[in-house]
């Protein structure tokens, strides 16, 4: 199974499972797709949890957590370079570590478009862009991230690299828990390649809310790497490029396009306009092309949200 381009084992996905307080009977089997691909699918039976409220987001913001501890150990064990690991879903193979630290890069060269003392980094995973705007003189910058895996990686990471200092730190802190009141203020808030995976857009707006009160005057909220729903169909039809197999007609590309991204969060940029209205302080949106001239789906069909306070 793969997470965003991370391979999970059956026995990891089994675990979480477990842990699910309203799932009542589950399983994880290969299946294989009409065109004779080959996939592990978990099929869970629900107990009587009515969804759509805070508390079933809240259990599913859990579930991401444990899954995304997972998936940092397994590729930890399976020593993948900087503990990343992405796979392309357009070719389904590894993305190169270079192109990787492009799109590190490019988040980080967004990001400084605004000249930032300090950063507030949501979702900050193993450091990639932590190492980025460090190196960039940021004077303080603070990652958070659902995974306490992710989290003592960051800081073995910066620690190695920049030694022990009040300029960095790192905490396990889900994406609904920052305040300014427990983080301080910052010149700008980075939620990068993490919105696709909140529970849904009433989640989302919740965060947004409270990144928005976590700027400073003057301050930005950079919402990176968001994957675009209008995009789909037209990743399906280019899977197909680069596979062996060819799509029979629509129906393969549309099915193809449900399984793209299926159980995540995405949203093209009227939906973000639509969610900034209702985000006090928020003065300013503005959506704009990922920057960068990579030939993978994190530069070809993903954007950038900026919120200004």
């Amino acid at each position: 199974m793969k997470l965003n381009g991370f391979r999970i084992e059956p026995g990891e996905i089994e675990k979480v499972l477990d842990r699910l307080e309203h799932v009542e009977q589950s399983v994880v089997k290969l299946a294989e797709t009409d065109d004779g691909q080959k996939y592990l699918a978990a099929y869970v039976v629900r107990g009587d949890e009515k969804r759509g409220d805070t508390a079933a987001a809240d259990a599913d913001v859990g579930t991401w957590g444990a899954v995304w501890d997972a998936a940092y150990k397994v590729q930890q064990e399976a020593g993948a370079a900087q503990g990343t690991g992405y796979t392309s879903t357009l070719t389904g193979q590894a993305i190169p570590d270079e192109a990787v630290s492009a799109w590190a890069e490019v988040t980080a060269d967004r990001v400084m478009r605004f000249q930032p003392e300090s950063v507030l980094d949501v979702g900050c995973g193993v450091e990639l862009l932590g190492e980025n705007l460090l190196r960039r003189d940021v004077e303080r910058y603070r990652g958070c991230d659902l995974s306490a895996t992710a989290v003592k990686t960051a800081k073995e990471r910066l620690e190695r690299m920049f030694g022990p200092s009040s300029r960095w730190d790192a905490a396990c802190l889900s994406a609904d828990q920052i305040h300014p009141g427990r983080l301080g203020t910052f010149d700008v808030v980075l939620l990068n390649s993490v919105v696709q995976y909140f529970p849904d857009r009433a989640y989302l707006a919740r965060v947004l809310e409270q990144a928005v009160a976590c700027c400073g005057s003057n301050g930005r909220v950079v919402v990176g790497d968001v994957p675009a729903a209008s995009m789909k169909d037209l990743i399906a039809v280019t899977t197909f490029a680069f596979g062996e197999e060819e799509a029979a007609g629509e129906e393969d590309i549309e099915r193809r396009a449900r399984a793209i991204g299926a159980g995540e969060l995405w949203l093209d940029p009227g939906d973000f306009y639509a969610l900034a209205a209702e985000v006090d302080r928020a003065c300013a949106v503005e959506a704009d092309l990922r920057l960068g001239e990579g030939e993978e789906e994190m530069t070809r069909y993903r954007y950038d949200v900026i919120l200004a306070s």
